[in-house]
């Protein structure tokens, strides 16, 4: 018997569709079914509101509720003061004036260059990571030269519900008056602790785009791919001015420039495994802070995949510079796109493995719409699904899961949830 599905998006449909029916006979859905039907699969990039009730209702759906304790920055700023691994020193500023305000403050304060990371840490040894990928492409691992152009602190700006590049900027304090005048006026910001000596990469600031995610009853699981993003130009040791190319590596921003790699994959439990263990072990803390907040769902089939923007100290110490929900799909095209593509399609195949029940549910099932009765069978449909994946080509499937399912979840089939998460 076919079963049914939804995508939203170019980018996921393109993705997703080939993949999806791999995964046995499946029927997209085109109109909203009737209450008493539930879609079994829901991919949501975006939802109109007719189709609202449908993708709440859907079997199993890539949306959690509260998650925008996670994506929010401003959220995820407070969310991490629950976290105990190491974390970046944040500060939000409710608008504009407020930025300015505390900028002034902080640096009317500093008669000389503030103490930074340059005169405390020690540097990681470079020679437990793979100076080759996978795919043979050489990997030049350095630590960071001693800045010369950094004085005092410097901050990395972004706009609260930002997204991409384009709302980040650096400051310090020689350009926070005419940086700060220049922004939005209403808009809320974060301000992020510069990291000033960050792990080079080919001799440019870089971070790893890694890959996670996140079921209803919180098992949460990291991929042993990932991409490396880089800058724009390369960092030394005078910092190369203030120009924001060496500083910023999202991908939107410096994939244009000539000469840019793009996407780069890295297999990062097999060429950087002290990395791929604080990269997991970050995760596993950012899903325990947000358990408390996201107990209430719909359904433990439901489930949050996610980009971890991953910046490495020179010291080794991973540190989470944001959370993307939804994060983009397509090849950069600025290199080999099939290499991309492999990690692309391999990661959402074993994806789909994980969270698709192997079997449907039984009408008898879906009929009864009790709390108890879904908990219940979905509760089993999910262990079985995660039994079977694990039972499959472990070289195919290289989710690693590094947290059990909590012992406190909700799911139930209300229609209405209490945002609990307020500041």
């Amino acid at each position: 018997m076919s079963r049914t599905y939804r995508i939203t998006g170019p980018q996921s449909v393109e993705r997703l569709e080939p993949l999806i029916h791999k995964q046995g006979t499946w029927t997209r859905v085109s109109h909203p079914p009737s209450a008493s039907t539930s879609i079994d699969f829901v991919w949501e990039t975006y939802c109109e509101k007719v189709w609202r009730e449908a993708h709440n209702n859907a079997v199993v759906l890539n949306r959690l509720h509260n998650s925008l304790v996670l994506e929010d920055k401003s959220n995820f700023a407070f969310l991490q003061l629950r976290m105990s691994c190491p974390r970046l020193e944040s500060y939000i500023a409710l608008s504009r004036t407020a930025l300015l305000s505390w900028c002034r403050e902080r640096y009317r304060e500093q008669q000389s260059p503030a103490v930074t990371d340059t005169d405390v840490i020690n540097d990681m040894d470079t020679s437990s990571l793979s100076n080759e990928s996978y795919l043979g492409e050489p990997h030049n691992w350095a630590v960071s030269p001693q800045p010369v152009g950094i004085t005092g602190e410097w901050w990395a700006v972004k706009a609260s519900k930002g997204n991409g590049g384009k709302d980040v900027w650096v400051l310090h304090k020689d350009n926070f008056e005419t940086l700060v005048s220049s922004l939005p006026k209403d808009e809320e910001y974060v301000m992020q602790r510069y990291v000033d000596r960050p792990l080079l990469w080919n001799g440019y600031k870089f971070h790893f785009r890694c890959y996670a995610a996140m079921t209803a009853n919180q098992i949460a699981y990291v991929y042993e791919k990932c991409f490396i993003l880089c800058a724009g130009l390369q960092y030394t040791a005078a910092g190369a001015g203030t120009d924001d190319r060496v500083h910023l590596t999202n991908l939107s921003i410096n994939k244009a420039l000539p000469g840019h790699p793009g996407q780069v994959p890295c297999w990062l439990s097999r060429e950087c495994p002290p990395i791929f263990e604080g990269v997991c072990n970050v995760w596993r803390e950012v899903v325990c802070a947000a358990g408390p907040f996201m107990v209430e769902q719909r359904s433990p089939l439901h489930f949050e995949f996610v980009g971890l923007d991953i910046l490495v100290d020179s010291a080794g110490t991973c540190h989470l510079l944001e959370v993307n929900r939804l994060p983009g799909l397509e090849a950069s095209k600025n290199r080999c796109k099939r290499d991309e593509d492999d990690l692309y399609d391999q990661m959402m195949e074993s994806l789909l493995d994980l969270v698709l029940p192997q079997q449907e549910l039984s009408d008898d099932v879906l009929e009864d719409s009790t709390p108890e009765a879904h908990v219940n069978v979905f509760s089993h449909t999910i262990d079985s699904a995660l039994s079977d994946a694990k039972e499959k080509n472990t070289t195919n499937n290289l989710w690693q899961q590094v947290k059990d399912a909590a012992v406190d979840c909700n799911c139930h089939s209300s229609a209405t949830f209490k945002n609990i998460f307020s500041w």
